[in-house]
């Protein structure tokens, strides 16, 4: 695993990546072999961390009959 903090100018080619979003296909046996980027963040800053990503990396979410603790309500925001 490697860990990188967005700063201000930070960018990222994700080009050959799997990126878990919202409302993709599900991950499936033949996404493997790729690299997997999560990126974390609030649904208040994901927009600029968005922003940083270049590229055209192929989107998939969780496969459905997993639990998770997400999405989770904000208590400060909408």
């Amino acid at each position: 695993m490697t860990f990188l903090r967005a700063k201000p100018g930070f960018l990222f080619d994700a080009t050959g990546f799997t990126m878990l979003a919202v409302d993709a296909p599900p991950l499936s046996v033949a996404d493997a072999g790729r690299p997997l980027l999560l990126l974390d963040s609030t649904w208040r800053w994901l927009p600029q961390l968005m922003a940083c990503v270049r590229g055209e990396p192929v989107l998939r979410s969780i496969p459905g009959g997993l639990k998770t603790a997400y999405p989770r309500a904000s208590k400060v925001f909408e």
